[in-house]
């Protein structure tokens, strides 16, 4: 298995350097939401789960790696390299790859699910696409104690979580 926040290695396939900055540098905050108030008008779409996604900047996959697909097209479960952030509703963010230094983060998709609907959020990405995810309290994993999202414990009182997420590279397994 990877370390977190490691590189993915050789082979992997990562977005086109010919891309303006990217990864793009993620915000600090966002403004205050209400999960329920994010609709079509503004390009959420609601997954059946309750999970709510937009795409903030569409992916072309990784041309010179022949990876054009979404992470979802490839089995076993591959491993992704990801930058992110997380804010709770309040607008707040309480967890990122830009804490402790991190340039990213990898894993391996399928089997350290971070939201329980990972496989409808994650998985439909392309290399280089950026998107936002809204969550409900209630699909956070490891909700007993306050719930996590990437590692990082859910504030106290939060309804949701919303995470901006950037697909950087993905390595078939």
């Amino acid at each position: 298995a990877l370390a977190r926040g490691g590189a993915l290695g050789p082979g992997r396939a990562r977005a086109d350097d010919a891309q303006a900055e990217f990864p793009e540098p993620l915000p600090r905050s966002v403004a205050p939401f209400d999960i329920s108030e994010l609709g079509p008008e503004e390009g959420w779409e609601e997954l059946p789960s309750g999970l709510r996604s937009r795409v903030l900047r569409e992916g072309a996959g990784d041309a010179a790696a022949g990876i054009l697909d979404p992470v979802g097209s490839f089995s076993p479960f591959p491993f992704v390299e990801v930058v992110f952030a997380a804010y709770d509703n309040n607008g707040r963010e309480f967890a990122s790859t830009a804490e402790g230094r991190r340039a990213s983060t990898a894993y391996q998709v399928g089997i350290h699910q971070w939201l329980e609907d990972e496989d409808g959020a994650v998985m439909s990405m392309l290399v280089g696409e950026r998107r936002q995810f809204a969550v409900p309290f209630e699909l956070v994993l490891e909700n007993v104690g306050g719930g996590k999202v990437f590692g990082a414990r859910v504030p106290d009182g939060a309804e949701a979580v919303l995470v901006d997420v950037q697909l950087l590279s993905l390595r078939p397994y």
